[in-house]
């Protein structure tokens, strides 16, 4: 590639912020996990169905953990219900039974709600680094001095300095053809054999200028010993902005 002016930190985040400030009301994603053994190829006889809503005032989340019977049919099982008010900073968390039953209710305030720092969470702009939205994280990253192909994607990485958990830095990539979403984000523990890698594929254009994923797969280990590597696959069924 010939050479070309290396964009700000600050120039990306303010790209990747306007994907959560062009949606005006309300963003609605249904989609649903599965787990893949990378070794095998065989899927898990689990998968979540999760209903997801993101507003500039809260991030709502319904999940449905469902089980595969050896007929080859899905069942329901348990139901949690998450709305995290982004101004406070507290979560809710309702848990039902398969029949619709109230489990409990826990309440949560002063961190970043647990759920939606999760790998299953399929976000972009305002996708939480541990502790802050994407495009805050981003802000505070270095660039790297030249553009990396990211499946067949020029994008600019930004390394972000370490956050909680073990975790020593966040390599992440942009592509600016899709108003600096991100391709691909590594969260690099102290031991690398921990690395999560999430890939970001399928890009829809769901409003002028805003973008998102159809589909995201994480890539890590799992086991007593992290011996188990399995993919978790996240594929978009509806997308809609109310």
């Amino acid at each position: 590639m010939l050479a070309e002016e290396v964009p700000s930190s600050e120039l990306l985040s303010d790209g990747l912020r306007q994907q959560e400030l062009g949606v005006n009301k309300a963003l609605q994603v249904q989609y649903t996990t599965e787990r893949i053994n990378v070794a095998t190829g065989k899927e898990y006889p689990n998968r979540t169905n999760i209903k997801y809503m993101r507003t500039s005032s809260v991030l709502v989340s319904e999940d449905t953990d469902e089980a595969r019977g050896m007929s080859g049919e899905w069942s329901p099982g348990r139901t949690n219900e998450y709305r995290y008010d982004r101004a406070t900073g507290e979560q809710r968390q309702v848990e039902k039974d398969v029949d619709g039953n109230l489990v409990g209710v826990t309440v949560t305030k002063g961190v970043q709600a647990d759920r939606f720092v999760r790998l299953d969470q399929m976000e972009t702009a305002a996708g939480y680094l541990f502790s802050k939205p994407l495009y805050e994280a981003v802000a505070g990253g270095t660039v790297s001095n030249t553009r990396e192909v990211v499946d067949g994607h020029y994008c600019w990485k930004v390394e972000v300095p370490p956050g909680k958990f073990n975790v020593e830095k966040h390599l992440i990539w942009l592509d600016p053809e899709i108003g600096y979403c991100p391709r691909r984000i590594d969260l690099v523990h102290k031991d690398a054999a921990d690395t999560v890698s999430i890939r970001y594929s399928q890009y829809k254009e769901i409003a002028e200028g805003i973008w998102f994923p159809m589909e995201q797969s994480v890539r890590m280990n799992i086991g007593t010993n992290q011996e188990e590597e399995y993919l978790l696959v996240c594929k978009v069924r509806s997308i809609s902005i109310q």
